[in-house]
């Protein structure tokens, strides 16, 4: 079992995913960039940037938000990553670029600071387990799920 972000029909149609909440979808940019000051960003604060994300086909809710980005800011520059990892983190501080990020990341790399967006923009967590769980794996989520019911009543 982990725990994260996910939405992938790649990674749902082999494993269950026991839905915990969501993630805001957010903006980290470098300390040193001129946005790193701002406690909240417009869309419009990114036209003449270059923004990193995640190709498509890993997420659902980032497809629609590429789709979206492309189509109605074209002033954003995207650059696609297949995932990330310190090299890429390491090129958008090279590039003074701004990368998509989740709010849970938040202190991720000492060097970026995670502004969040004018937006209603976010994607699932949860915990991901097996199709054929053991019995173990169903009493421990049997657990979680006693305690999220609790949080809602």
């Amino acid at each position: 079992m982990i725990v994260g972000a996910c939405d992938s029909p790649q990674w749902l149609s082999r494993c269950n995913f026991l839905r915990l909440g969501e993630y805001k979808l957010c903006i980290a940019v470098h300390k040193n960039h001129p946005l790193s000051s701002k406690h909240m960003l417009e869309l419009e604060d990114l036209y003449g940037e270059k923004l990193f994300m995640v190709k498509r086909g890993i997420s659902t809710s980032l497809d629609k938000l590429h789709s979206e980005l492309e189509n109605k800011h074209p002033q954003i520059q995207i650059e696609t990553t297949s995932f990330y990892d310190m090299e890429v983190f390491n090129l958008c501080d090279e590039e003074e670029g701004l990368m998509l990020t989740l709010d849970a990341w938040a202190d991720v790399h000492p060097s970026f600071v995670t502004i969040p967006v004018n937006w209603n923009q976010s994607i699932l967590y949860g915990i991901l387990y097996p199709l054929t769980p053991s019995d173990d794996i169903l009493e421990f989520l049997d657990s979680i799920k006693k305690v999220i019911r609790g949080r809602k009543e």
